[in-house]
């Protein structure tokens, strides 16, 4: 069972996808005239990258300390 750590990492990950969904322009027309949409995409991919980064982290840092 994942730690604390990764689980609530999990769970900003759902939020940031979720927002993502949410946001997702329907043509990219609309993508292209909207910079508030644009910033929110931006801004929750950027978000959904590092939080995959921390928990691939986490998860080999503790890989590395546990089987030695």
């Amino acid at each position: 069972m994942p730690s604390d750590v990764i689980q609530n990492k999990l769970e900003s990950l759902r939020k940031c996808l979720l927002r993502l969904e949410q946001k997702r322009p329907g043509s990219p027309e609309i993508l292209v005239s909207d910079y508030d949409i644009q910033d929110i995409i931006s801004i929750n991919l950027e978000r959904a990258i590092q939080i995959s980064v921390d928990i691939a982290a986490h998860l080999l840092a503790d890989g590395l300390f546990h089987h030695h």
